[in-house]
């Protein structure tokens, strides 16, 4: 469906739903908005029942039409890396709950525009996403740093970290420093080589079968 359409289409009766790829594209969006929320739900309940929150297909979509304010249809799509039909189906969800609409310039021009609403929602998006980001990194420290307490407290001095995983690498040596420091001493590698060493396995999601290494991402899904 080309942007005059969709416009003309959307102006005239918005609850129509007559183009068969159009409603098969509703149905798929429908379809992923459901298990995104179910997904927030179970992590993040409290702030799902106080706040109508957007989810990121969406934010997406508006941060695209934010910096691109003259894009068609066509390459905000592309920006966003969604179909042409996605697209046109979620700017209907959009309209529909007041948060964009469309402004008719000279001739054939289309302008999508993000209403006073819009930019409401997602500045709440923002607020609730950093929120969340914050306490789960607190979170992260607080289970970490307690398993580092228990390992020095058992005689632990040197802790190896291995695997790529830099934004866990980062959060462990923020708290080595923090609840170590000076007292041990945190290094790259793969493998131990005494008795008072812990390798610390970024990546490893398994349990570990001994006591002197630890799987950093088991800790973390598993912490009481």
């Amino acid at each position: 469906m080309c942007e005059e359409a969709f416009a003309t289409h959307h102006s005239a009766a918005k609850s129509s739903h007559s183009d068969p790829a159009c409603n098969q594209a509703r149905l798929a969006y429908a379809a992923t908005e459901g298990s995104e929320r179910r997904m927030s739900q179970r992590f993040y309940p409290d702030n799902m029942n106080s706040i109508e929150m957007l989810h990121q297909k969406e934010v997406s979509l508006l941060e695209a039409i934010h910096r691109n304010p003259n894009a068609s249809q066509r390459v905000l799509s592309k920006i966003i890396s969604l179909s042409l039909g996605q697209t046109n189906a979620l700017m209907k969800t959009l309209i529909d709950k007041g948060d964009l609409e469309i402004s008719r310039g000279n001739g054939r021009t289309i302008k999508y525009l993000i209403t006073k609403r819009g930019y409401g929602r997602w500045m709440r998006y923002t607020s609730v996403k950093l929120s969340q980001s914050f306490h789960h990194i607190c979170d992260v420290k607080r289970i970490i740093g307690k398993r580092f307490d228990c390992l020095f407290e058992k005689g632990v001095r040197e802790f190896v970290m291995e695997g790529e995983n830099d934004v866990i690498a980062a959060i462990v040596g923020e708290v080595f420093r923090e609840t170590i420091g000076e007292q041990g001493k945190l290094v790259w590698g793969s493998t131990k080589s005494g008795k008072d060493q812990v390798l610390l396995r970024l990546n490893a999601i398994d349990e570990p079968t001994d006591e002197s290494t630890v799987h950093v991402l088991y800790e973390l899904a598993n912490a009481g």
